[in-house]
């Protein structure tokens, strides 16, 4: 999966930092009887594909779908990663012999579970001046990844994974294991203003927010 940052407060922080990030779905057999539809390019779904998305995709494939794999930070496979990886084999076409052993969880847009791998960030440098890349912008900036920074991170300036405060919401509705092959994705973070935690026992709107939802007591990730 990869990403690109936006920010929401309670405020919503927005600039465009993006994330590679390929997603495995729970099987919707598992809920109601029936199999999520699979990625062209390896991005979960079930089966030999679920195999797949913990793979870095080849440069090849990168560039066929818009993107500069030498503008990727922290990408799977490079010292800099983000995230932690071991040399591995596949036969995909597709993929390099780069694997990701960090799987993510989070809640999809019906709030299942879901769990992911984040192959790297990327800015709008990232995309190939022609027509694929400007495909890969209007494809990232339809799918939001939600990110919900513990109190004191800034997100636009610190490198994931940083410490957040519940589960992270990535919807993958509008299509999301057929049109979009990378995993390409808008970092949004809902984040709380200062002047917010000064009101979060006395503001109408925070108190209902606590009352459906709780409340956070720590950072859950770090």
């Amino acid at each position: 999966m990869q990403m690109t940052k936006k920010r929401s407060a309670i405020t919503l922080t927005s600039a465009l930092l993006l994330a590679l990030a390929a997603a495995h779905a729970i099987p919707d057999a598992d809920r109601s009887g029936t199999s999520p539809s699979k990625g062209a390019g390896g991005n979960g779904g079930g089966d030999e594909e679920d195999m797949l998305v913990a793979f870095d995709f080849s440069d090849a494939f990168y560039l066929e779908n818009g993107i500069l794999p030498d503008q990727i930070l922290g990408r799977t496979g490079t010292k800099g990663a983000f995230f932690p990886w071991v040399p591995d084999h596949t036969d995909s076409p597709n993929h390099r012999g780069a694997r990701n052993i960090m799987t993510l969880p989070g809640l999809d847009h019906s709030g299942h579970p879901m769990f992911f791998h984040v192959h790297g960030e990327y800015t709008e440098s990232a995309f190939t001046p022609d027509e694929r890349g400007a495909e890969a912008r209007e494809i990232s900036e339809q799918y939001p990844l939600y990110l919900f920074p513990a109190e004191g991170v800034d997100p636009l300036t610190q490198s994931l994974p940083f410490p957040i405060r519940q589960n992270d919401v990535v919807p993958l509705n509008n299509g999301y294991f057929s049109n979009n092959p990378l995993g390409l994705w808008v970092l949004v973070f809902p984040m709380y203003t200062e002047e917010a935690y000064d009101q979060m026992d006395t503001h109408e709107l925070l108190i209902e927010l606590a009352e459906e939802n709780g409340r956070a007591l720590t950072a859950i990730r770090s």
